[in-house]
């Protein structure tokens, strides 16, 4: 077996362009980070409304319960409840007959079940004594039948030693022939094992080469991870700046707003000083 490892190498300026991308590919995804936080935070706005709304029902649902209830109390202060009833005497002779009656009906029940126990344990005797004759007929023909297998396993067993002692023969026959293919595997085993000596060795220095390149990758890695934050770090100034820029803006727009407001007021005074002053006149050449 036999392993080849090819190697691939990239120029400075592939490079270079590989890292873009890759700054391009992290800016997009903060983007979207960016996107999806605010959608969140609109989506969290839209549950506290539902949730408000849901508080104002619950209130709702508890007053028309409460409302009930009290209905209920008012209705059930209106019920009462009442109790009657007859009572019925039995003289003390008519008493002592039943008494007898039934304690006479029980006995005679008794009796009527110990003979009925006493029916059922003769049957039960009976059953059980044929059942035992059966059993001993059944273990009579048991035996008969087990001298009758004894000798049969007799003559099996004599043929089976017979075919095991050929088999046995046959046995050490391919046993020999195993040995022999073993011994054959082996050797065969130990040139495979020094080829893949071989072949280790060779992956060692592959693995060395390999080693080298991860360890080149890892410092590449660090670098466009240090210029990432240099990078995140510039865009932290550049909104901060812009913020302090829009904050100043408003500020402008406003004292403008208010000049201008001002501006107007004072052009709206001086027309209609222009509009007396042309009305005087007016009045004068009349005159």
């Amino acid at each position: 077996m036999k392993l080849k490892f090819e190697a691939s190498q990239k120029n400075g300026s592939s490079m270079k362009e590989v890292n873009m991308e890759l700054y391009e590919a992290l800016l997009v995804d903060r983007d979207n980070k960016d996107a999806t936080i605010r959608d969140n935070e609109v989506h969290i706005d839209e549950l506290y409304e539902q949730i408000r709304k849901l508080e104002k029902e619950l209130g709702q649902l508890q007053s028309e319960k409460d409302e009930l209830s009290e209905r209920l109390k008012i209705g059930f202060q209106g019920t009462d409840s009442g109790t009657s009833g007859n009572v019925e005497l039995e003289s003390s002779e008519l008493i002592h007959v039943k008494q007898e009656l039934e304690k006479t009906s029980s006995d005679l029940l008794e009796v009527k079940e110990k003979c009925l126990v006493l029916e059922n344990t003769v049957c039960e005797t009976r059953t059980l004594l044929a059942t035992v004759e059966q059993d001993k007929q059944n273990l009579l023909l048991k035996v008969n039948q087990l001298k009758v297998n004894e000798e049969e396993s007799r003559c099996r067993y004599e043929a089976d030693i017979k075919e095991l002692d050929t088999f046995c023969k046959k046995l050490v026959d391919e046993m020999a022939g195993m040995k022999a293919a073993e011994d054959k595997k082996e050797e065969d085993f130990e040139e495979d094992v020094k080829k893949l000596k071989e072949e280790l060795s060779s992956l060692n220095s592959a693995n060395s080469d390999l080693d080298s390149k991860l360890s080149q990758k890892q410092q590449m890695i660090l670098m466009l991870q240090s210029e990432l934050s240099s990078a995140e770090l510039e865009l932290e100034e550049c909104k901060s700046e812009n913020e302090k820029m829009v904050a100043e803006f408003r500020l402008e727009k406003t004292a403008m707003t208010e000049k201008h407001g001002c501006d107007m007021e004072k052009m709206r005074n001086l027309i209609k000083e222009l509009e007396r002053l042309l009305s005087e006149e007016r009045e004068e050449r009349m005159q």
